[in-house]
């Protein structure tokens, strides 16, 4: 089971930005559960294979698979709800 680590927060201007570290490196099935509910874009022909997910009006998680971190940027209008349910659904 995938645990979060560490966050730290990246910017707070005009959304909640965040980094997200993991324990292990994220691999494919944790992404798509991470995805579940969401717009998941794979760009496997990137040298390093990047991401995205999107979830309407709630957050964009972008990063690169096979690492530990990640970043999240929540929506300023459901920032806290998301952040709370995003934790729960990885861990």
């Amino acid at each position: 089971m995938t645990k979060v680590i560490a966050i730290k927060v990246l910017d707070d201007r005009n959304a909640v930005v965040k980094e997200y570290e993991l324990d292990q490196p994220l691999d494919e099935e944790t992404l798509r559960y991470m995805a579940w509910g969401s717009n998941l874009q794979l760009y496997p022909d990137t040298p390093a294979s990047h991401f995205q997910i999107e979830k309407d009006n709630a957050y964009i998680i972008q990063g690169t698979l096979g690492d530990t971190r990640f970043r999240i940027t929540f929506a300023p209008t459901a920032a806290q709800e998301m952040e709370e349910r995003f934790q729960w659904q990885i861990e």
